[in-house]
C-alpha cells in the first residue's frame, strides 16, 4: 500500500544502524514521491509528519475563569486527551444512538413536566413513534430493540412520577455557582483556580426532610454502588444546590437557610427496582459522603481539571478496556491506530 511504502521508507530514513547510502536512498525516494502530481503521495512530505516540528504554543491567553461540569471533570480525569479532541476539536460525529435515545427520553419527561404530555402510557408511546423514524438506527433489528427498550423505560418514569406527583418540584433546572478554589501541586505549593460551576437538574424537589436533586439515567447498567460515593455528578448536584443558585421558570432562586440539602440521585430508567417491579432503580447518595469517602476533595478535583485545561496539558491515559471504544483512538498517541508512523 501507498503508506506502507512511504512508513517503510521513513523507518529506512531514520534508523541509526542503517549505512548513509541506504538512507539517502529513502530520502531520495520520498522526496520523489512527494514531489508526485497524485495526493496520494502527500503524506511523504516531511511538512505533515507528525512530531518533527517544534511544540507550539497557544498565543491566545488563558481564562481567568474555567467553566466547569460534572461531565467535564469526569472526562478530564478518564483521559484529557479524549476530553479535548471531542469537545474542543469536535473530532468525532455529532449524532450516536445512545445519546439519542436519552434525548428522546428526557424529551418524553420534559413534556410530562410542562403539560405538552399527559401522564398516559399510550400517549408517551403516540410521541415516541413519531420520534423513532428520526432516531438514526441502521439495522431494523436495533431499531425495533431500543424502541422496546424505550416503552420500559417510559412506563417506569412513568410510575416513578405518579409515585411522586403530589412532591414540590422543578424540573429541567439549571444550577450555578462561581467560585474560587485551591489546588495542592506537587512540589507542595497551591494554586487559586476561579471556577463558574453549573449543571442542569432533571428534577429537584423540596420536601420536609430536605431539598432531593434526581437526574433521569438511560444507560443500560447502572452505577455500581462503590463508584456512587465517588461520584462526580451526584456530589456536584449536591454541592451547587447547597451553595449556588437553581432556575425557577424564569427566576433564579437560592435555598433558604432552613431548608437542607438531602442529597443527590440518578433515576436508571432502563433498570427497574426489582425483577417483578415497574419502578425504576433510584441510585441516592447523601449530601455529606462524597468527600468523606474520596481520597480527593470534590473542589480539588474541579480544580484539578481546570488546571489541565489552563495548562493545556491534554495527556492521553491509557486503559485498555476504554481505549478499545473510543471513539477518538485513530488520533490518540496511545493506541497504534493513533500513534506517529516512524
Amino acid at each position: 500500500s501507498v503508506d506502507g511504502l512511504i512508513a517503510s521508507l521513513r523507518r529506512t530514513l531514520q534508523d541509526a544502524s542503517a549505512s548513509q547510502a541506504l538512507r539517502d536512498a529513502a530520502a531520495s525516494r520520498l522526496a520523489t514521491l512527494a514531489n508526485h502530481e497524485s495526493s496520494m503521495f502527500n503524506h511523504s512530505h516531511p511538512d505533515l509528519w507528525w512530531g518533527v516540528l517544534e511544540t507550539t504554543k497557544n498565543a491566545k491567553p488563558a481564562p481567568s475563569i474555567v467553566s466547569m461540569s460534572a461531565t467535564m471533570v469526569s472526562a478530564i480525569e478518564q483521559c484529557p486527551a479524549r476530553w479535548f479532541l471531542e469537545k474542543k476539536v469536535q473530532a468525532t460525529s455529532i449524532s450516536q444512538t445512545n445519546m439519542v435515545f436519552g434525548n428522546a427520553l428526557h424529551a418524553i419527561a420534559n413534556g410530562i413536566a410542562t403539560g405538552q404530555l399527559d401522564l398516559n402510557i399510550d400517549a408517551i408511546d403516540e410521541q415516541l413513534d413519531r420520534l423513532w423514524p428520526g432516531m438514526g438506527y441502521e439495522a431494523q433489528w436495533e431499531s425495533t430493540r431500543e424502541r422496546n427498550a424505550a416503552h420500559d423505560a417510559s412506563v417506569r418514569l412513568l410510575s416513578w412520577l405518579l409515585e411522586h406527583a403530589q412532591v414540590s418540584n422543578v424540573t429541567e433546572s439549571d444550577l450555578v455557582f462561581d467560585t474560587k478554589v485551591l489546588v495542592p501541586q506537587i512540589d507542595g505549593s497551591v494554586r487559586e483556580v476561579e471556577l463558574h460551576i453549573k449543571g442542569r437538574a432533571d428534577r429537584i424537589e423540596f420536601t420536609e426532610d430536605g431539598v432531593l436533586v434526581y437526574d433521569f439515567k438511560t444507560s443500560r447498567n447502572p452505577k455500581k454502588t462503590s463508584e456512587l460515593v465517588t461520584d462526580v455528578q451526584l456530589a456536584l448536584y449536591s454541592y451547587l444546590i447547597a451553595n449556588g443558585s437553581y432556575v425557577d421558570g424564569d427566576e433564579s432562586k437560592t435555598l433558604t437557610p432552613s431548608q437542607q440539602v438531602v442529597g443527590s440521585a440518578l433515576v436508571q430508567l432502563r433498570t427497574a427496582e426489582s425483577s417483578n417491579s415497574q419502578t425504576p432503580l433510584v441510585q441516592q447518595v447523601p449530601a455529606d459522603q462524597h468527600d468523606a469517602k474520596s481520597e480527593v476533595t470534590l473542589e480539588e478535583r474541579m480544580g484539578a481539571a481546570a488546571l489541565v485545561v489552563l495548562d493545556e496539558n491534554y495527556e492521553a491515559r491509557y486503559d485498555e478496556q476504554t481505549c478499545k471504544r473510543c471513539p477518538v483512538r485513530t488520533l490518540c498517541p496511545a493506541v497504534p491506530e493513533g500513534a506517529q508512523v516512524l
